[in-house]
């Protein structure tokens, strides 16, 4: 019997706070891609127009859908990223299993998903605020989104960011294991 006995769950929350400290980089690279996305979307998503007589007119379609793409792409590379050499040597300054490290990855990745998900949604807003205000863009029409139909889109596309990290992750794990 040791005078301090770890159990599994205090370890996998030692390990998971580590990578959250260790990983800021990350979160970092995140807002760099959404900003990036905001970016590309400022031109629109999406235009039609038409004309008849002396009357003509533009629409044009702005939306957070490249914003969305460049977070899954993220999301995917992150996920990859976990599975390196240099981050598998980062678990050992812990006692730990393959079982703890793979629960504290899961963990973060689940925690950079949540994060990645509200970010977005804010990019969604801040590329409205842009278009409307600083582009100064005749006139506007704007869906208006409940609160109910927000959560929902919030969290449809947490899903999808987590679905996507997943995946990163089960392809990088199975590179390492077929070398």
């Amino acid at each position: 019997m040791y005078l301090t006995e770890s159990n599994i769950r205090d370890v996998v929350f030692k390990q998971y706070r580590y990578k959250l400290q260790a990983y800021l980089g990350v979160f970092t690279s995140l807002m760099f891609i959404q900003v990036l996305g905001m970016l590309f979307s400022i031109s629109g998503t999406g235009s039609m127009g038409g004309s008849a007589g002396t009357f003509s007119y533009d629409v044009k379609t702005y939306s957070g859908s490249l914003v969305a793409i460049f977070t899954l792409v993220w999301a995917f590379s992150n996920g990859i990223s976990l599975t390196t050499k240099q981050h598998r040597y980062d678990d050992f300054n812990f006692i730990t299993t393959r079982q703890v490290s793979n629960l504290a990855n899961v963990l973060f990745l689940a925690t950079a998903s949540v994060i990645a998900a509200i970010m977005g949604l804010l990019t969604t807003y801040a590329l409205r605020l842009v278009v409307s205000q600083f582009l100064r863009t005749p006139s506007i029409a704007v869906d208006q989104l409940s609160l109910v139909e927000a959560c929902k889109g919030l969290g449809g596309f947490f899903l999808y960011i987590l679905l996507f990290a997943s995946v990163g992750y089960f392809i990088g794990m199975l590179a390492q294991m077929n070398k």
